[in-house]
């Protein structure tokens, strides 16, 4: 391995350590999640809920540790994310996804307030599926008072 290599490696394992130390430690739902990028050294910490000082902790032991902390503040709890995931994967193919396979589910999507279903129309399409999965996500969002996103899925279950 080449020395560049090496401190990439050691970042990336300082930050997934601190990644398991937030879920050891956090006890409410605020805390959805942390993204770690090693390139820079930091983590966005994904939160629902007001600053607490569970969150201060979480920021400070991230400084104590050399990691630069970000908070990204999130409209859903983890509890309402996992719930909803559930929710809607045993919906498929009926209700609002009747001729909708639903192949995975995703509860926590750094690039996504809410929940990604991956899944395939059964029948041909009459529009594009870019517009079917606009009108999809919206009757979705509705039907289970969350925000969700619809993408091509692959045969991956969660």
């Amino acid at each position: 391995m080449e020395p560049d290599d090496l401190d990439f490696y050691r970042r990336q394992l300082l930050l997934q350590d601190f990644a398991t130390w937030i879920e050891t430690h956090s006890k409410a739902d605020d805390c959805i999640a942390s993204v770690i990028d090693a390139a820079t050294m930091s983590t966005i910490i994904l939160w629902h809920g007001p600053e607490s000082a569970e969150l201060r902790e979480i920021v400070n032991e991230g400084h104590r540790r050399g990691i630069n902390v970000a908070i990204e503040q999130r409209k859903f709890s983890r509890k309402r994310l996992y719930d909803a995931t559930h929710a809607v994967f045993d919906s498929s193919e009926i209700g609002v996804f009747s001729g909708f396979k639903i192949r995975s589910v995703a509860a926590i999507d750094p690039e996504f307030d809410g929940i990604v279903v991956g899944g395939e129309y059964l029948l041909p399409l009459d529009r594009s599926r870019a517009d079917a999965d606009a009108a999809l996500a919206l009757a979705a969002s509705a039907e289970f008072d969350i925000d969700i996103a619809i993408q091509p899925g692959s045969e991956l279950l969660w």
